[in-house]
């Protein structure tokens, strides 16, 4: 899926921690992570309901526009892009060209190779999904510039309406998870302070108090902020926004079902991210030991959501003791307001071969060099009398089988060169009207060891301790690349609430896992401390190295080190090497 997002959104200036298992998040300071007393009493100013307007350029993409890598399900691995214009207002920057790299280092022993694993299969087991995606507001702004677009749309037809009303959803949806990482990945950051202090003044018996226990975690003055301002902000913007709904559908007495459908859905849907959004971030903050007070702010904060749709005409509460079929339903309403609410991002691709008529062009030559020596053979020979029947077949025979082999011999040739000049497949993006957003060149495949970049490799080895384990664990290189021309004159006619794409590609890995061993294995040791022997199951499980970076075409920026651990069953985890 591709995203569009506002210059210099608050999202841009977040970083990429680490992950145990699923996503990694975005941290909000590298230096609170990196000294936990330095920062302590600073405010962020990219708190994600903040007022400041943001600059009008971007910064250069990387880790710090969002490129999240997570665990979509059992076998596929995903990563979010965004590629975002950095001035759309530079009336003589017509275009903006970006470029995505990622080398996968695959373990010998999963049996990945040009002949087992060929270009079709690779693009069949790596999938994108493209589509608009919402600037990232912050979180009160969306009862500014947002609210007056909506209320314009809700007074227009019922395109402009359902239009309107589905985008300040996603614009709501984004603005959350937006809010949600910041607090998050700062309060991560006190938990990790919190137990390196305890850590160092822990005493003689070496017990550490866990989190949750004792006092309450110690908050930094801007996490603090970040969730008091969450907690003043978030009602007042569902109030606003629900409230902006119903006086505008009810000025109206031409209003048609549809419409009043739609705008029903979308105000339970506010109510829903509301409710999950003070609920994740009150369970999280109660898990970490954070103080009461603000736990049981957030928790009332969630129950008023679920209240405020109470009139809704879907049933989306869950409360008490349930069927398990009760909470499948809940999740399959809530999955299609989500759908019916993105789909107005939507967009169209086409997927094309930009070499593929040159060739079969080419080919064509192959064919009739080939054919032109089979028949100056045949003419050397002459037409032999009876007689000489033998000797004359045999020369055709050879030249028949030598012609053959040219043919090939040449098609190969040629289709080196056209894949030297072409790339793999091309992509037309387009908006619901037709018009071309972006063009995007891809390449894929199987790259020699040795032949990768120098600066890859050394991301490729930052964790290796001794140049051997080369040798005990050999790797298969797999290169994936993408070139993407935005034309950024078409996505300024978007309005103002795009300025750039998004993607969300998935790798299915189910061919990678056909050769691996059995998830768990029976290890034999000898106890010294029972002077005995024993078994344990230990998992078996394989790690993927992944070297990845997004630049902008004419900035160099550093590569990324990511860690796949998977095993027969699946995905396990992804972790950040950085």
């Amino acid at each position: 899926m591709f995203y569009l997002s506002r210059p210099g959104s608050r999202a841009a200036a977040s970083k990429a921690s680490p992950g145990r298992s699923g996503p990694l998040e975005p941290a909000l300071d590298s230096e609170l992570r990196d000294d936990p007393e330095h920062g302590r009493d600073s405010l962020d100013p990219a708190a994600p309901w903040s007022l400041r307007p943001p600059p009008l350029q971007s910064t250069a993409p990387g880790r710090d526009q969002g490129v999240r890598w997570s665990i979509h399900d059992r076998t596929h691995l995903q990563c979010s892009l965004v590629y975002r214009a950095r001035n759309l207002l530079d009336r003589f920057k017509l275009f903006e060209r970006f470029e995505w790299e990622v080398y996968f280092f695959v373990p010998d022993s999963f049996r990945l190779d040009s002949q087992t694993y060929r270009q079709d299969d690779i693009y069949a087991d790596l999938k994108s999904y493209v589509r608009l995606a919402p600037r990232e507001e912050p979180l009160r702004d969306l009862l500014q510039e947002p609210l007056t677009r909506l209320i314009q749309a809700l007074r227009g037809d019922r395109t402009e309406a359902l239009d309107g009303l589905r985008l300040i959803s996603c614009l709501l949806r984004d603005a959350l998870a937006n809010a949600e990482r910041h607090i998050v990945s700062e309060l991560s950051g006190c938990v990790e302070a919190e137990a390196r202090r305890q850590a160092r003044g822990r005493d003689a018996s070496g017990i550490v108090r866990k989190p949750g226990k004792g006092k309450a975690l110690s908050l930094t003055r801007s996490l603090d902020l970040q969730i008091r301002g969450a907690i003043k902000t978030g009602p007042q913007v569902l109030t606003g926004l629900r409230s902006a709904i119903d006086t505008e559908l009810s000025a109206r007495a031409d209003m048609d079902e549809t419409t009043l459908t739609a705008a029903d859905w979308v105000k339970a849907e506010i109510s829903l991210m509301f409710e999950a959004f003070f609920g994740r971030v009150a369970r999280k903050l109660k898990t970490s030991g954070g103080p009461k007070e603000l736990v049981d702010a957030l928790t009332r904060c969630a129950l008023d959501a679920v209240e405020a749709r109470q009139n809704c005409s879907l049933d989306l509460e869950l409360s008490g003791p349930l069927r398990p079929e009760r909470v499948e339903h809940f999740e399959f309403q809530r999955h299609v307001l989500k759908r019916f609410t993105s789909s107005v991002l939507w967009l169209q691709t086409r997927v094309r071969e930009p070499g593929r008529w040159i060739r079969h062009a080419l080919y064509a030559i192959a064919a009739g060099a080939a054919m032109s020596f089979a028949v100056a053979a045949a003419l050397w020979n002459g037409v032999a009398p009876n007689e000489q029947m033998v000797p004359w077949l045999f020369a055709a025979v050879i030249a028949y089988a030598v012609k053959d082999r040219l043919k090939a011999i040449l098609q190969e040739t040629f289709s080196n060169v056209v894949a030297r000049h072409f790339p793999d497949r091309r992509w037309d993006i387009t908006d619901r009207a037709g018009k071309r957003i972006a063009i995007v060149d891809e390449h894929s495949g199987f790259v020699p060891f040795q032949s990768v970049q120098p600066d890859v490799l050394a991301a490729r080895r930052r964790t290796r301790v001794h140049a051997i384990e080369e040798v005990a664990r050999p790797e298969t290189v797999l290169c994936h690349k993408k070139s993407f021309v935005l034309d950024n004159e078409h996505l300024a006619a978007l309005g103002p609430d795009f300025d750039g794409l998004a993607e969300i590609f998935r790798l299915d890995l189910h061919r990678w896992l056909t050769h691996t061993d059995d998830p768990k294995q029976t290890v034999v040791v000898a106890d010294r401390e029972t002077e005995s022997i024993r078994s344990y199951k230990a998992p078996r499980v394989y790690n993927i190295a992944v070297v990845y970076r997004l630049r902008y075409a004419d900035q160099s920026t550093p590569w990324h080190r990511l860690r796949v651990v998977v095993s027969r069953k699946g995905l396990q985890r992804v972790d950040s090497i950085d």
